[in-house]
Formats: C-alpha cells, structure tokens, sequence
C-alpha cells in the first residue's frame, strides 16, 4: 500500500516527460561581441529542427547591412537543420543592437516562438605604436644607417696619434744636429774672441 502511494505521483512525472513535445534548439548567436569601425560580423540563427519558419532579423545602432527576412516551409514538411545569418558592419563607435522575432514549426505541427537580442559593441581600432627608433607615422626602413655613409664619416682623432707621434721624432732627430752645430758654432765664436 505504501509502494502504491509513491508510485502515483512518479507516474505523472513520467507521462508528462514522456507525453511532451521534442521541442528544437536554436540558437542566436554574434561572431564576436567587441568589433572595430569598419569590420564585418555575422550574426547567425542555428535551429536544430524545423520545417516551416518565419524569421526576422533586424538591428539598432551605428551598424549596416545588418537584417534578415524569411519565411518557408521544407519541401517535404519535415524537419530539417536551419541556419540563417545576417552580415553587419560598424560604421561608428557605440552599441549595436541586433534583435531577433518571429518563430519557427516542427514537423509535428509545435510552434515554438523567437525572441532574442545581442549587443555588440564597436570601438576605434587603436593606431599601431612605432618601432624603436621611429617617429609616429614614419615608414619602418631597412637600410642599414651605416651603409653609404662611410665617406662622410667623420675622422674622431683615433689615427691622430700616431701621425702625431712620427711628426714629433722627425722634429726631433732635425732638431738635435741643428742644436749640435750651433753649439759648435757658438764656442769656436767664444774662442776667437778670446785669443783676439
């Protein structure tokens, strides 16, 4: 007795998960929920199963292009996978809104209706940063700043040394025999004045 009062209320469950309709998936769904001015997406309706539709895709906000409008039936009436997608583009920044109505029928004559909204936002694509040594907007160069240039390099002293250093014996090795002589010279003088 006790058995048969649970088993009542478990058999209600069962019939009505049974009992009731299959009812096909959809899906609505945006390629990307953050765009660029400019850029495309493509927002897309998936249902699983249907075999007659009435769809209806429109949008709110800086976007183009950007609705859907069809209603048909399978040619045999049965169900079928359905897609239906809508391309967009952003024209300036701000939200899009693009909302879905309408509904859809499966082959066991089930009407099951659409109601859905997606918000894609839309923003200024960001300016490439330059590359060290670049100023902003100056074309990337691969020429190489040395190539070219070598016969305008300034010379920086390092030979001077050396061309310094040969000048100075040369000077010197002039120098001392000069010297010598004018010594020579000097004390012969120096003599001759005595004797006189």
């Amino acid at each position: 007795m006790k058995n048969i009062k649970y088993l009542a209320p478990a058999a209600i469950i069962a019939s009505l998960v049974i009992g009731s309709p299959a009812y096909a998936i959809a899906d609505f769904s945006a390629s990307g929920s953050n765009v660029y001015v400019g850029d495309t997406f493509t927002v897309t309706l998936s249902i699983d199963a249907a075999a007659a539709w009435n769809i209806h895709i429109s949008s709110d906000g800086p976007v183009e292009n950007c609705s859907l409008v069809d209603a048909n039936t399978t040619p045999d009436a049965l169900d079928a996978e359905q897609e239906f997608t809508a391309e967009c583009q952003a024209t300036e920044t701000g939200e899009i809104t693009v909302s879905l109505s309408g509904d859809y029928t499966t082959a066991d004559g089930t009407t099951i209706d659409l109601s859905d909204e997606l918000v894609v936002t839309a923003d200024i694509k960001p300016e490439e940063e330059p590359g060290p040594g670049e100023e902003p907007g100056e074309e990337p160069t691969d020429e190489d700043p040395a190539e070219g240039t070598a016969g305008n390099i300034p010379d920086t002293g390092a030979n001077h040394g050396k061309s310094s250093a040969g000048a100075d014996e040369s000077t010197y090795l002039i120098a001392f025999p000069i010297a010598a002589m004018l010594a020579l010279l000097g004390w012969a003088i120096h003599r001759k004045v005595r004797r006189a």
